[in-house]
């Protein structure tokens, strides 16, 4: 009984008393609250990322969904976006949000040129970019996206829960 106490007691100290460290960017992978995201969302810099990121919010959709979205995803009669799943491998479709749906059609309509000189990516790549895709690079909009949270001040740490600092004793 002792040598298992023993063994389970190496196997727990090598699993899961790792050192604590403090997340890089904050909290940032933390839900934010209504007040939260709307000052987050008057921290972004321009209509394409704070379009991009109500996307993100209002639909749940990835940063690698998000990123390559093109018009021809979406269906206007029906207010329908069609997107290939990062996650299951599949096609999936949504109701887009009234809001969010008018946001779309007024940034399309004062975007037109640079969305359809980029093969129709609603989230065109600006000018000058040496890459050679023509939608924006899902790097690029992270750090746009720790910028803002920085700029909103929603980088603060939260408590840890309870499960991560407490110490189990073993008799």
């Amino acid at each position: 009984m002792i040598e298992l106490k023993s063994r389970v007691h190496k196997v727990y100290v090598k699993r899961f008393k790792q050192k604590q460290s403090e997340p890089k960017y904050g909290s940032i992978n933390k839900g934010f609250t209504e007040l939260e995201l709307q000052r987050f969302l008057r921290s972004v810099p321009n209509d394409k990322f704070r379009l991009l990121f109500k996307y993100q919010v209002f639909l749940g959709l990835r940063i690698g969904e998000v990123c390559k979205l093109q018009i021809g995803n979406i269906d206007f009669e029906k207010r329908e976006l069609t997107i290939f799943s990062e996650k299951r491998q599949k096609p999936d479709s949504m109701i887009i949000p009234h809001e969010l749906y008018l946001d779309t059609i007024e940034f399309i309509k004062s975007n037109m040129d640079a969305i359809k000189s980029s093969d129709e990516y609603l989230f065109f790549k600006d000018h000058g970019s040496h890459s050679k895709e023509v939608h924006i690079d899902v790097n690029y909009t992270r750090k746009i996206f720790r910028q803002a949270v920085l700029k909103a001040g929603l980088d603060s740490t939260y408590a840890y829960a309870d499960e991560t600092t407490r110490k189990i004793a073993y008799v």
